[in-house]
């Protein structure tokens, strides 16, 4: 569960100020689900703690932090990797950029940012359309 600290609007993108209250750590990440649809995460309040998935954007790189490798998921219509930091932080990332390496524990990825990609039970909408043939398939 995080607790959302603060908003911090902006003309597409919103960012937002998450603290894990497991962990305690902040984590500043970017929230454009309004922009592509209805169904978003307008409707988080500032104090108030919610079920949030987070989603790293970035790569496997020997200049990364450590991360343990949990287990594959699916989140709507995308096939990811649930990881968690030393801390205990957990996060996800694409499965298709661990594809080609050898099964491991443990991996180093560099990140360039931090992406909310379900809150409770409402999922991001980019992740729950599939590409088909080169047009735009909403997944039901």
């Amino acid at each position: 569960m995080y607790t959302l600290m603060n908003i911090d609007e902006a003309a597409v993108t919103r960012q937002l100020t998450l603290k894990n209250n497991e962990t305690k750590t902040v984590e500043m990440c970017f929230d454009d689900s309004s922009v592509t649809s209805v169904e978003n995460f307008e409707f988080m309040r500032i104090g108030v703690a919610y079920d949030c998935k987070i989603y790293l954007l970035g790569r496997v790189d020997d200049c990364g932090k450590d991360f343990k490798v949990l287990k594959g998921v699916i989140i709507g219509t995308r096939k990811l990797v649930k990881i968690q930091d030393v801390v205990g932080n957990v996060f996800y990332v694409d499965r298709n950029i661990m594809k080609n390496m050898e099964v491991k524990e443990f991996i180093k990825f560099k990140y360039t940012r931090k992406d909310v990609i379900q809150v409770n039970d409402i999922i991001h909408p980019d992740f729950k359309w599939v590409i088909l043939f080169g047009t735009l398939e909403h997944e039901v």
